[in-house]
């Protein structure tokens, strides 16, 4: 016979066993309200950034060019943990709040670092953004701590990426001057041979090689203008983002002239006064605020007016590249294509593209450096950190819930384990399960 379960039986196990319920539920419920009430309290505060996706217009970048220019999104974000979480980081955040390796060993120092890293938590929120938390006793250090993080991740990744503009920059630069040289000997050299034919050439054709050196004179000096012009439309644009700082203005004083740079006289005798009147007043004063006001000024209308020189030098040299190119094709039309061999022209050919691969490669460059520049306006900061009012951790309904429901299961369990291994034989069932014979029942 099988033993049978009913629901009499299950309410007479829980009458006789009550008691083996009521203890471990009521223990294991004590416990969790006094960790809930006895635990310390443990605040939080975060800081959410949005990094905004600068598209960058350029006509010389086509369509995977800009997508390989848009800051490498994915590695920024991968980077997060990372640079909050490196030593340096982590006693920057440290020294702002406070907290000095002065009097203490290496051993602590390390155990203070640590345990600083163990309250930092990261979390990416959508794929533009991510949120930078951090927790602790005080609310106060919490709310400093964040906004201090914040800062050294944006810090960190504005160095990484104007460093990496700056050297590509300075790299492309040499590069593009190697490639003149050898595009300007190729082209001699190709011309040279051409003019060893000029017995075999027509007419037309000597009279327009003359034109072709005036007009490949004037692009080279068209292009050494506009690379003067671009850097200082660069430096008018680092003096209007730093006016506050006067090892910056004092750089105005030693502007060049050959930079192409307009109001050169005006400005230089505001930033002579306007850093006088820095030295002796602060920032807030009547005198100085009309004086940074009015070199802003003279930046302002010093950048427009370069831009728009920028502007009439690339018409220019677009135009000089276009007349060049038309002799070129003009004088390669009217010469012999045997008076020239087939090795020498493809080599001119080659070293040509390369110069106008690197150019445009430069010019990409720079449009990126120029963007590292401006890079702090990409960082959004959509939730500044505050001082939190609650304490989240610890959790006193979740800890005092799942006490609860621990210990009811617990309880539950021991009452039917105890009364399974309990050989004491109260019902008629309980003896029938043996398969025994029964002489009698004693009422």
């Amino acid at each position: 016979m099988e033993r049978h379960v009913s629901i009499p039986a299950i309410l007479d196990v829980i009458r006789r066993r009550k008691m083996f319920f009521i203890i471990p539920f009521g223990v294991i419920l004590l416990f969790s309200v006094a960790a809930a009430f006895l635990m310390p309290k443990r605040y939080e505060s975060y800081t959410t950034i949005l990094l905004e996706r600068s598209q960058a217009k350029d006509p010389l970048m086509d369509y995977w060019t800009k997508a390989s220019m848009v800051w490498n999104w994915d590695n920024q974000l991968t980077k997060l943990n990372e640079i909050l979480l490196s030593r340096t980081s982590i006693e920057s955040l440290l020294d702002s709040l406070g907290k000095k390796q002065e009097g203490k060993s290496n051993e602590a120092w390390d155990a203070t670092i640590e345990s600083t890293r163990r309250q930092i938590g990261t979390s990416l929120t959508g794929t533009d953004g991510f949120r930078i938390s951090f927790a602790d006793e005080d609310p106060e250090v919490t709310k400093r701590a964040a906004e201090a993080l914040c800062n050294i991740y944006i810090q960190a990744t504005l160095r990484s990426d104007r460093q990496q503009a700056e050297e590509t920059v300075k790299f492309l630069e040499g590069k593009v001057e190697e490639l003149r040289g050898d595009f300007e000997r190729q082209q001699q050299e190709y011309l040279g041979a051409r003019q060893r034919n000029l017995s075999a050439q027509p007419q037309e054709e000597a009279a327009l090689r003359p034109q072709l050196v005036r007009i490949t004179d004037d692009l080279t000096g068209v292009e050494r203008t506009l690379e003067q012009q671009s850097r200082a439309l660069n430096q008018i644009r680092h003096f209007r983002e730093n006016l506050e700082n006067p090892a910056v203005v004092s750089q105005i004083a030693a502007l060049d002239p050959k930079g192409a740079m307009l109001y050169v006289d005006t400005l230089k005798s505001v930033s002579v006064r306007y850093n006088q009147l820095l030295m002796r007043y602060t920032s807030v004063y009547p005198q100085v605020i009309s004086t940074r006001n009015e070199l802003a000024e003279l930046l302002q209308k010093a950048g427009e007016a370069l831009e728009e020189e920028i502007q009439n030098s690339k018409s220019k040299r677009a135009s000089l590249q276009n007349s060049r190119d038309e002799m070129i094709r003009g004088i390669s039309t009217s010469i012999n294509s045997g008076s020239v061999t087939a090795e020498r022209g493809s080599e001119f050919l080659r070293v040509k593209e390369s110069y106008e691969i690197a150019k445009k490669s430069l010019d990409q460059a720079r449009v990126k450096k120029e963007l590292a520049d401006r890079g702090a306006s990409r960082y959004v900061i959509l939730d500044p950190a505050k001082v939190p009012s609650t304490p989240s951790k610890p959790k006193k309904g979740m800890l005092i819930g799942g006490g609860a429901a621990l210990g009811f299961i617990i309880g539950f369990a021991a009452m039917f384990v105890v009364e399974f291994y309990d050989p004491t034989i109260r019902r008629r069932q309980d003896i029938e399960v043996f398969n025994r014979p029964i002489i009698g029942y004693i009422p």
